[in-house]
């Protein structure tokens, strides 16, 4: 019993410590509540999903080579906002949040690899190191998120009915492009609005 209160004495000065840490540097106590619904998260998991092949297939150049490889990573920081924004995700839970971490962690990998190939600083990087963090993050977006992830238990419905309401928008979604963009720009530029929030 004795232990069951440490920790509990531990968790809360933690708390303590990250409150006045947040307050310290000039924010609110917490930080904003996830916003994203998961049939955006779903859409977004679904066409950043075929990353995860490319992230293998260089892995194991890397790893069968010997050598770090530099890629063409122009095209990275778009992925990257839309993994950072998945991060938020109302009802996805951890599946969506461990995705993107997974995802991201990668594509940051891969990114600093070949800008420090291109610039000459490889040093301290080994093929070794890089394949071993690419597979360790790899193995967090095993599972691509999907509007099943929108069971919430916080949320005063059934189970059912917010997977029927997540399928849903994720099928309009689907259908209507247009509809997808517009809603996915609102939510980016809320994410702008109250990134220095977090």
């Amino acid at each position: 019993m004795e232990s069951i209160e440490k920790i509990k004495r531990d968790t809360e000065e933690l708390t303590q410590q990250i409150i006045a840490d947040r307050l310290a540097r000039g924010l609110p106590e917490e930080p904003p509540p996830d916003f994203l619904p998961v049939s955006i998260a779903a859409v977004l998991g679904e066409r950043l999903s075929p990353l995860r092949q490319v992230i293998v297939k260089y892995a194991k150049l890397v790893s069968d080579s010997g050598k770090l490889i530099t890629i063409d990573v122009s095209k990275f920081d778009g992925y990257l906002d839309d993994l950072q924004l998945m991060r938020y995700t109302v009802e996805g839970g951890v599946g969506v949040g461990a995705f993107a971490i997974g995802l991201s962690t990668c594509l940051r990998e891969i990114k600093e690899i070949s800008e420090a190939l291109s610039n000459g600083k490889e040093q301290g990087k080994t093929p070794q190191d890089a394949t071993k963090r690419l597979y360790l993050s790899l193995k967090l977006c095993e599972d691509v998120p999907s509007y099943a992830d929108a069971y919430d238990c916080l949320l005063d419905i059934r189970f059912e009915e917010q997977i029927a309401d997540a399928r849903n928008q994720y099928e309009e979604y689907l259908a209507d492009e247009a509809l997808f963009q517009a809603d996915l720009a609102k939510y980016r530029e809320h994410y702008e609005s109250i990134k220095h929030l977090y």
